[in-house]
Order: structure tokens, then sequence, then C-alpha cells
């Protein structure tokens, strides 16, 4: 079964072989290996059918948690932004979007497109599981990657203190000596 994972009280598309569920009512049914889901980005629920602001994009959050969950099969994001918004704004969710076991489709979009878009992702493997969810599932760990991602010629560690702080339009970072 692939699963919509939007809002069902405002998106009221009809989608052969595609089911237009809540966040909350997909957690609530029993996952199965073959399911694969399509999470419009700016989803305005939550897990608990609470209302949400759009611009947190929730749905990218929601495929996080399933993700940790180790949830493994093909994800399509689809929004009403294009792909170069996240590109611009170097969104922390750029790589989670671009990573293997996922696709991007801007709105609005056939459901011809969806289906062929999902034929295009590959399931994920244990090793791609593990990295993905290591790496973009959680704020902590994409700060570590981004950390990883700086030069290392950046940190001097006979530098003072002082030297050793990097400033970045979102990051601070400081080395601290024992």
């Amino acid at each position: 079964m692939t699963y919509y994972i939007d809002n069902p009280d405002i998106n009221k598309q009809v989608i052969s072989g595609i089911k237009i569920i809540s966040p909350k009512d997909f957690l609530e049914n029993k996952i199965d290996e073959s399911d694969n889901i399509i999470v419009l980005c700016e989803l305005n629920i939550d897990k608990n059918d609470k209302t949400i602001n759009r611009t947190e994009f929730y749905g990218i959050k929601f495929v996080q948690e399933l993700r940790r969950k180790k949830y493994k099969n093909k994800v399509l994001f689809v929004s009403f932004l294009p792909m170069s918004y996240f590109r611009d704004t170097k969104s922390i969710y750029l790589d989670l979007l671009q990573f293997a076991g996922h696709y991007y489709l801007q709105l609005p979009a056939k459901p011809e497109d969806y289906k062929q878009s999902l034929n295009q992702i590959d399931i994920l493997g244990e090793l791609s599981l593990y990295d993905l969810i290591h790496h973009f599932c959680g704020i902590r760990e994409i700060f570590d990657e981004k950390i990883h991602s700086i030069n290392s010629s950046f940190l001097n560690p006979t530098a003072d203190i002082e030297s050793l702080k990097i400033k970045s339009k979102k990051y601070l970072i400081v080395y601290i000596r024992n």
C-alpha cells in the first residue's frame, strides 16, 4: 500500500492505489514492510492531529521520526516549494531530501507523477538506514555532520582558545581543552 501523509480534512483527492492518511492514523496502523509513503513537507498537523504552522516542515520531521524507528521503505517528499528553496536557504533538511531512499517532487503533480517517482526510489539497506539515522535524523546528528564537514585546517590544536572560535551564519563551534 502507498500512503499519502497529509491532512485528510483538507486534502480530498482520490488517487487510485494511494490512501490519504494523517500522521497519527499512519502511526496507529501497523506499518508493513512493503508500505511506501508520500509526505507533504508543509504538513499542517502533527502526530497528535494538532494544528501546526506549515513553515515548520513537519512532514520532513515526521519522516525523520519514522527513520529513527527503522522505517526502510520508499519516501516521496512533495512540496509547494522548489528544491532550490532548500538549497538556497541551506536548509538542515537538504541532505535528508537528497539521501538514498527519498525523492522530491514539486507540486502540483499528477497521480502518475507520484507513481513514476516512487518507482525511481530504492528501499534502504541496513547500512544506508544506519547512515541516514546517524547523520540526518536529529538535530544533534545534523549538527555533528555539519561540524564533521568543516575543513580540519580551521582547527589548530596548538592555538589559544580565542583563536579556536569559529563563527558562521548558524553555528558557533568552540574547541575546549581538557
